[in-house]
């Protein structure tokens, strides 16, 4: 079997982007006038956006809609996918790195995204991603 190309998963597998989960939700949080810290983060890890919303919601006393709820999770999502443009080859571990410099050594293309609704999506939006190692950003 040849292989054409690769496609890594990227929160966790090519690189930890913890820090930008939290941080997109400790904003929410903040606008809305809800604590936010690391134990409530920790509850978040592996559920689902809207789960992580229902969480993060107890800590209110207003009621919010379904459509106020989706609006918030879309949010979310789009801070979140901003924080991800951050990511440089600094966030990829070496040996990320030197997997993907063989690979590509070896000419097969190497990429990573995320699963979304079952389809799966490329990180970032207008970046090649994983960043080529060896070239600055």
């Amino acid at each position: 079997m040849e292989i054409s190309a690769i496609l890594f998963d990227l929160d966790g597998v090519l690189c930890s982007t913890d820090r930008f989960h939290y941080r997109a939700w400790k904003e929410l949080a903040d606008r809305l006038g809800l604590p936010f810290n690391e134990e409530i983060n920790r509850q978040l890890r592996g559920v689902s956006r809207m789960e992580s919303l229902e969480i993060l919601l107890r800590g209110s006393e207003r009621k919010f809609t379904f459509q106020e709820k989706a609006a918030l999770a879309e949010e979310n999502n789009r801070r979140y996918r901003q924080l991800l443009m951050g990511l440089t080859q600094a966030d990829v571990s070496p040996p990320v790195r030197q997997t993907l410099r063989e690979l590509r050594a070896r000419g097969v293309p190497a990429g990573g995204g995320a699963r979304r609704r079952g389809k799966a999506r490329p990180g970032g939006t207008d970046r090649r991603w994983p960043p080529p190692v060896g070239t600055p950003r």
